[in-house]
């Protein structure tokens, strides 16, 4: 399909973490993300295979340099509406499995969720500096007239600004985050990039945060967004 038909497929995660790290080494409090299209959610014990297109943007090859191993069963992974996602896990018969998930969706798809996220950093007095608040502000307006009437840049540019109001590097195109994942945790990369907002999702029993994870992570992210940029889907 081409990228614009990805709008018309079924999205991913709630993008199973859709909304705004960075690629900074993580720090004991990472701060607070909150994204509304995406959001770690634990796989199901008894997943049946899906096709999906999100599972062509990375390989097994790729998958083995986060994991180790080889994660090439294909899980469940529900796409929210307007996005495309594929989950990768070692085995099928356990509730906690590593798993490696890709999610990618036009950003004005992402830029939906804006409103509610820049509500949210307000509220928090996160985002305590003038001139960002109104920048925030500034986006959530223009989100009223219509997400679909945004330009690729306009997209991305609230991405970074949602990343700022969260304690990121002004300007920043890649986040990383731990958040809650069942019981454990998951790395979690994210990238808005060529209109496109991405998410990469790693997860294994025991994982901790480390400098080393979250360049891999960061690194699957970039992968996947660009190959994403690149494919031709068919209708």
């Amino acid at each position: 399909m081409r990228r614009t038909s990805v709008v018309l497929c079924a999205l991913a995660v709630v993008l199973s973490m859709i909304a705004a790290g960075c690629s900074e080494p993580p720090k004991s409090k990472e701060p607070r993300e909150v994204d509304t299209i995406e959001t770690a959610s634990s796989p199901s014990p008894n997943p049946t295979p899906e096709d999906s297109i999100a599972c062509d943007l990375l390989t097994n090859k790729e998958r083995r340099s986060i994991a180790g191993r080889s994660i090439s069963l294909v899980a469940p992974a529900p796409a929210a509406k307007g996005s495309a996602q594929c989950r990768w896990v070692d085995t099928l018969k356990s509730g906690a499995p590593t798993m490696v998930q890709v999610a990618v969706a036009p950003a004005q798809v992402w830029a939906k969720s804006v409103p509610m996220q820049v509500d949210s950093a307000l509220r928090s007095g996160r985002a305590a500096d003038d001139k960002l608040r109104a920048k925030l502000l500034a986006a959530k307006k223009k989100i009223s007239r219509g997400a679909d009437k945004l330009t690729d840049k306009e997209a991305c540019t609230m991405f970074s600004l949602l990343a700022q109001s969260n304690g990121r590097k002004k300007g920043v195109t890649e986040t990383i985050s731990f958040p809650p994942f069942g019981s454990q945790i998951a790395a979690q990369g994210r990238t808005c990039r060529f209109g496109i907002y991405a998410t990469v999702t790693y997860s294994e029993l025991g994982l901790k945060p480390s400098s080393a994870l979250s360049a891999a992570v960061l690194r699957l992210v970039k992968i996947a967004v660009l190959r994403a940029s690149k494919m031709n889907y068919a209708d």
